[in-house]
């Protein structure tokens, strides 16, 4: 449902934010030191909140400096009492499955419980995003797709004042895809519409589109960069960034900038099951049935 649909999307950015009291606080348990001793500014206003950490603009003296020099950044703070609430929610709503046949329901588990609550442990300890971050970093080292001027990157991470519950990178310039992708054009509008009368009496050919060719060609290159980043995650490098919604994408115009984001939750196949699904994909590419039903029986 569409409101459904809207109302989780708070939880991208627009989460309950929490008190700079306690930013502070973490910071000081975490380095032993003051912000005011690291950071030259530091807006006490969150620019972006999370369901597991809120995000703050600042700027690090230059002693503190990113490895390459920089001094804006995005700091991460993890929300206060989140360990706690995750573990408790998870425990509740498993619970609520293993006693669904009480009440007339069937409901399966579709992962293994110690698998989920180990990613579930990684995504609430930002080290974890951290090494994902530079894991990221090293995989897409230089323009993979030279037929595209459109850059990716992924933030820089700052190694040396790093905690569970604080991560310091670089400052991402650009609006994320999802608002930029907010502005529909005629055609879309034509298209909600259609849907809405189950597809009956309304055609897309009805209205032009009011999108400029511009506008029209950065979605197209857009939508081919976000697909080349899913298609090298998933088939050359073998790790996934495993939230890659809109929201987690940057794009800066001045510099034709696309950058990743918040790569607390990753996946990636074991070896044993890696190559396999590789032999599997060149064989649906060949049209091989043989090595197709092999491969599926495996």
């Amino acid at each position: 449902p569409r409101s459904l649909c809207k109302a989780m999307a708070k939880l991208q950015d627009d989460a309950p934010s929490h008190d700079f009291q306690h930013t502070k606080r973490i910071f000081k348990e975490s380095f032993g030191c003051d912000l005011e001793e690291v950071f030259e500014e530091f807006d006490p206003i969150p620019i972006a909140s999370g369901s597991v950490g809120q995000v703050h603009r600042g700027k690090l003296r230059a002693e503190y400096a990113l490895s390459d020099g920089r001094v804006k950044v995005a700091v991460k703070v993890r929300h206060p009492g989140i360990l706690d609430s995750s573990y408790a929610d998870i425990w509740l709503i498993l619970l609520g499955m293993k006693l669904s046949p009480l009440i007339g329901l069937k409901m399966c588990f579709p992962f293994k419980e110690h698998e989920f609550y180990n990613n579930i442990q990684k995504q609430v300890d930002f080290t974890w995003e951290a090494y994902n971050l530079l894991k990221f970093n090293r995989n897409f080292t230089g323009d993979y797709m030279s037929s595209s001027t459109l850059t990716v990157r992924f933030p820089l991470v700052h190694t040396e004042l790093l905690s569970e519950s604080i991560l310091i990178e670089s400052w991402a310039p650009g609006e994320n895809l999802a608002s930029m992708l907010a502005k529909k054009s005629s055609r879309s509008k034509v298209w909600d519409e259609w849907s809405r009368r189950d597809n009956e009496g309304v055609s897309a050919d009805m209205l032009g589109d009011d999108l400029t060719p511009q506008e029209i060609s950065l979605r197209k290159e857009l939508a081919m960069r976000c697909c080349d980043i899913a298609a090298k995650m998933f088939l050359r490098d073998n790790y996934i960034h495993g939230d890659l919604h809109a929201g987690n994408l940057l794009y800066s115009a001045k510099d034709n900038l696309l950058t990743v984001v918040d790569a607390g939750l990753t996946t990636f196949l074991e070896d044993e099951t890696f190559t396999p699904f590789g032999d599997l994909l060149r064989a649906l590419c060949v049209g091989d049935a043989k090595v197709i039903v092999e491969k599926l029986v495996e």
